[in-house]
């Protein structure tokens, strides 16, 4: 059984929500970008609608947007097509400003750390957990091994992004969710330990 059939994605399928908020000092003014003509909502990610989403951000750009806001509010989704839409941000050549509001799970929780400015609203919550292997496996030992290796990896690449535009330590931040364990964090914690910006009070 192959790999890419195997590994389809990374799912969080918990939907919780807190309330209140403040921001952190010297961080880049997410906020204003609220005001930008060009928004885009995004959801889960994979299949039709991460497509929609790089073909919004072409879009966007090939009509003169000096910057463009994604809202964010996703349960996470597909390791594949969240590593799509990070290249695609992160190469875009323009700004892209990223508001959670009520969730940035899982792999949305990753694709946050790819954007130009991360804010969250006071009523919002981030996740991140490990990933994991979706469907049913089959196969021999060394499939089993191969897997076991894959999701090493792939763990290790998206806790050292996300460790790097956090300012942390990547084995302080893998420790924080490794084991089975979920790094739950409202807007304060978040703030604290770097995994958004600023806190605004909603978002249009």
């Amino acid at each position: 059984m192959s790999l890419k059939k195997l590994f389809c994605g990374l799912v969080a399928v918990t939907f919780l929500c807190s309330s209140c908020g403040t921001a952190r000092a010297n961080a880049p003014d997410a906020s204003a970008a609220v005001k930008e003509e060009f928004r885009y909502e995004l959801g889960e990610i994979g299949g039709l609608s991460t497509l929609m989403a790089l073909s919004w951000l072409d879009a966007a750009k090939a009509k003169g947007a000096k910057a463009v806001h994604l809202k964010i509010h996703s349960p996470g989704g597909s390791v594949f097509a969240g590593l799509a839409l990070m290249q695609k941000v992160e190469a875009l050549g323009i700004p892209v400003h990223c508001t959670v509001d009520a969730a940035a799970f899982s792999m949305a929780f990753v694709l946050l750390q790819s954007c130009t400015t991360r804010a969250m609203t006071k009523r919002s919550m981030l996740m991140m957990h490990t990933s994991s292997a979706n469907g049913e496996m089959s196969g021999g030992e060394e499939d089993y091994r191969n897997a076991a290796e894959f999701l090493r990896v792939i763990n290790r690449s998206m806790v050292e992004h996300c460790a790097a535009r956090m300012g942390m330590d990547p084995d302080k931040l893998e420790a924080m969710i490794s084991g089975g364990k979920e790094l739950w964090l409202d807007h304060r914690q978040a703030l604290k330990l770097g995994a958004v910006d600023t806190v605004v009070p909603s978002v249009p």
